[in-house]
């Protein structure tokens, strides 16, 4: 079995090459969509030989309900999660939180949308699953039947991105991080308040006090090109 090099997160940093890269044709419904969240421990880079400990809150929207579209090839909408801290550095700092959008493509290679936080007023979109986060903790899941998906997004014209090929960033059964991911990291950030940020922070940390969060260590680049078309 070929050791796993093309590891993800890292930092996007430079050198990070400008190019003419294929549109991304978000086709998300604004508001309405009916989704379910759970809480999940997945696992993570292990320590003392026992694997870290990552709690996420996944979202699994109806099948067929999001796409995107890159050089006319279709990427279905499978599930999104977020992570305190961010998972991707930018210039060596991290972000205080980061959402992945888990797509799957036609021949089942995957897609990740990561999208960036900063600080700020409370985010609508956020609501119908933050809003949730207390009631997650003691049951498997909780409905969440105003999702607006494309109201996670940043909007439409400020939707440049970095890209990269590397891997998912939490284990499968065996410990490993598949490789062939494709990254889309979104360069603009969306705005979280506070109270948001500390409540995802909150369910993040726990059963993980050390460190704290739900953040992969970044990995090294290994010569990997970074793209990017802002």
């Amino acid at each position: 079995m070929a050791p796993l090099s093309l590891q993800s997160p890292i930092d996007l940093t430079s050198p990070i090459t400008r190019a003419d890269l294929p549109p991304l044709d978000f086709r998300y419904p604004a508001g309405g969509v009916a989704a379910t969240a759970e809480f999940r421990v997945a696992n993570g880079d292990p320590i003392d030989g026992r694997p870290r400990a990552v709690p996420q809150v996944v979202v699994t929207p109806p099948a067929g309900a999001a796409e995107l579209r890159i050089d006319g090839r279709a990427y279905a909408l499978q599930s999104l999660h977020w992570h305190s801290p961010a998972e991707h550095a930018v210039h060596g700092r991290r972000p205080p939180m980061e959402l992945h959008l888990v797509h799957a493509g036609p021949d089942g290679g995957i897609l990740v949308i990561g999208v960036l936080y900063t600080v700020g007023p409370a985010n609508p979109a956020l609501a119908p699953v933050f809003d949730r986060l207390g009631a997650l903790r003691g049951s498997p899941s909780v409905d969440v039947p105003d999702l607006d998906l494309a109201g996670l997004l940043p909007p439409p014209g400020s939707r440049a991105s970095y890209r990269y090929q590397g891997s998912l960033t939490t284990a499968d059964d065996e410990g490993r991080f598949r490789e062939g991911v494709q990254w889309v990291v979104l360069r603009h950030r969306v705005a979280a308040g506070p109270a948001q940020l500390d409540a995802h922070r909150a369910l993040a940390d726990a059963g993980r006090p050390n460190p704290p969060g739900s953040a992969r260590d970044l990995q090294p680049r290994a010569g990997r090109p970074i793209l990017t078309d802002g």
